[in-house]
């Protein structure tokens, strides 16, 4: 990160505002750094460390539903049964992946003995 933050500098640099932002803007991009990056990068290091990068990968199919919550509670978007199924194929991917949920197992067939 701080490799990036160099190097993004002097682009951010030449793009200063002619005037100070108020409060309310620096307050958003604080709360945005802190927040959404900071905190989620804390968070993401924790669960990486207790349960292994192939669990922390499955996070990245939980994208699609939640792209689907906003837009169907923040833009109106229709939700058809066609997302819902497509929806409750990745939670179960997603579930069976993690270990949430599991097959019974079977036993195994005995061996036949041979003549």
């Amino acid at each position: 990160m701080i490799g990036g933050a160099i190097v993004l500098l002097p682009f951010g640099l030449a793009q200063l505002p002619s005037q100070v932002p108020g409060w309310k803007e620096t307050g958003s991009v604080l709360a945005l750094a802190v927040l959404g990056t900071a905190l989620a990068q804390i968070i993401l290091y924790r669960v990486l460390r207790s349960d292994g990068a192939a669990r922390v990968s499955l996070v990245t199919y939980l994208l699609p539903v939640t792209a689907l919550f906003y837009g169907v509670t923040l833009l109106g978007e229709p939700l058809t049964v066609e997302e819902l199924v497509g929806m409750a194929l990745i939670l179960g991917g997603v579930a069976f992946g993690s270990g949430a949920v599991r097959m019974p197992r079977r036993e195994p067939a005995a061996a036949t003995p041979s003549p």
